[in-house]
């Protein structure tokens, strides 16, 4: 691996670019203007923005009874993980302490590189709960990198989209001092994660610097994520969101445009709640001409979903394989 500087990691770039004061324009620049003008039909339900629907659409912790042996699951996984993979650990993107990630690579020569948001509604959950998802890919030639980003209500959600693009810029430029090939990469993510992922193929990355590709992001792989952001004003996690209407338009990717015409593929639990249903449906009609894979996912709800990055044989590894150009 070249050598790179943990501790500076872009400092001076981030500071410039979405300092004090410059996160207004630096999210104007890489983000088309909201489709205030799209056809309602394409928007959430305005009946489902009631308090009482919104929860009910949206609480996925409530829905599922077993999310807490779950969770634990998933950092016991996350552990033997980490104890059998070449990694990198808390790999700097940025300035501030959250902006961190892992790097997981593969025994032999990367065929292609990845990059896995995790989810926890914007507010919680961490890198570290999420490192399951590696061995598989990593065995299949794949580099996995899982960054961290501040979280509510310490920074606004259009904060958070824009620490994810610069995690991006970061990983297209120094992708290859950890093994990983050159140039245009994968992403992905879930829940929270998946509006993430799909903030990124809106996203026009040749704005945010001279050096950068539009099709920085070569696919995308979605899951059980949120695309029209408005009902979410209305459940009981905004307490800690902060989110008004202005801003959940903002940052909604269902309102925008696909910046590229590379691939998104989503899916979402069959037993779900029916709002991240919604959400999922909603997203392929508004990016008809991107949206790939399979919509529903069966016999998994919001967080046993993630299990089948442990199977090689799965076909969401086979879909990081497609999305990275691996046959």
């Amino acid at each position: 691996m070249e050598q790179i500087d943990r501790e500076e990691a872009n400092t001076q770039e981030w500071g410039e670019k979405v300092g004090p004061g410059s996160l207004d324009a630096a999210f104007s620049r890489v983000f088309p203007t909201v489709d205030r003008l799209a056809d309602k039909n394409f928007r959430i339900p305005h009946s489902w923005t009631r308090k009482d629907t919104c929860e009910a659409y949206y609480n996925v912790r409530q829905a599922t009874p077993s999310f807490e042996a779950d969770l634990d699951r998933w950092l016991s996984d996350s552990r033997q993980a980490r104890s059998r993979t070449d990694h990198d650990l808390d790999v700097p993107y940025g300035p501030h302490p959250m902006m961190k990630m892992d790097i997981f690579k593969p025994r032999g020569p990367s065929r292609g590189l990845f990059m896995f948001i995790h989810g926890g509604y914007w507010k919680q959950l961490d890198k570290d709960e999420h490192s399951f998802l590696a061995p598989a890919l990593n065995d299949a030639g794949i580099t996995v990198a899982v960054p961290n980003y501040d979280l509510c209500p310490k920074i606004t959600l259009d904060g958070i989209v824009m620490q994810m693009v610069h995690a991006c810029t970061w990983l297209y430029r120094n992708g290859s001092k950890f093994g990983a090939p050159r140039g245009p990469f994968g992403v992905g993510g879930h829940s929270a994660g998946g509006h993430l992922a799909a903030m990124m193929m809106a996203c026009r990355f040749d704005q945010y610097g001279s050096d950068l590709p539009r099709n920085l992001v070569r696919g995308s792989f979605c899951i059980s994520g949120i695309y029209d952001v408005a009902p979410i004003v209305n459940v009981s996690v905004n307490s800690e969101l902060k989110l008004d209407a202005a801003l959940a338009d903002r940052c909604s990717p269902a309102l925008m445009r696909p910046a590229t015409e590379a691939p998104v593929y989503v899916t979402v639990g069959s037993d779900e709640p029916e709002g991240f249903l919604e959400q999922t449906r909603l997203l392929r009609h508004r990016w008809k001409s991107v949206v790939r894979g399979d919509e529903i996912t069966p016999a998994t709800h919001h967080f046993n979903i993630l299990y089948r990055f442990a199977d090689p044989t799965s076909d969401y590894v086979k879909t990081v394989l497609n999305i990275c150009g691996v046959s």
